[in-house]
């Protein structure tokens, strides 16, 4: 607004695009007589602004839609790249061996164990190279659940999981570290 209460066209032809311009100047200035002017979002139970709202409000994000893994994953108490591999685990996104031959990129058999298709599933678990590995911090009584769940059930599991490690963390922290 300039000092007389109308728009002020010099400074927005310095930042603004002229399309935007245009659909400014079809509304009326804020004026005393139309009552004040206050800053509102929609869709907010209050007066105030928030980026946050508005960015859902746009996008038609529902937050009662989330997936609860996906929170899950963004709240393990591990370093970022850890998060990251854990979220496109989740998501069956490791470029395995069956993932590169659907690209027409190689064979899908595992290179160790030889006549097993190499899923996410065998990488993270199966695999005889691995498994041997998870049996020392998985607890002989949890063996079973922990070796028959598919990935989506696994994953699950072992991130919703409360009990303590040796050293007091917290298994999903481990499990996630030791992926």
């Amino acid at each position: 607004m300039d000092t007389e209460g109308c728009w002020n066209w010099q400074l927005m032809r310095e930042w603004m695009p002229s399309n935007i311009q245009y659909k400014i100047a079809s509304i009326l200035p804020p004026n005393g007589d139309n009552g004040s002017d206050e800053q509102a979002s929609v869709g907010s139970n209050n007066n105030e602004y928030s980026v946050a709202i508005m960015y859902e409000n746009i996008c038609a994000f529902d937050q009662q839609n989330i997936n609860p893994m996906w929170s899950k994953i963004w709240r393990l108490n591990v370093t970022e790249r850890v998060r990251c591999f854990v979220w496109i685990l989740a998501y069956d996104r490791l470029l395995t061996n069956y993932h590169k031959s659907r690209m027409g990129l190689g064979h899908a058999m595992c290179n160790h164990c030889g006549n097993v298709v190499e899923t996410s599933m065998h990488v993270m678990r199966d695999c005889s190279l691995v498994t041997p590995f998870w049996l020392q911090p998985v607890p002989m009584r949890e063996r079973s659940t922990f070796f028959m769940e598919d990935l989506q059930q696994w994953i699950v599991t072992d991130i919703s999981k409360g009990r303590r490690g040796n050293n007091g963390s917290a298994w999903c922290d481990i499990w996630a570290t030791a992926c």
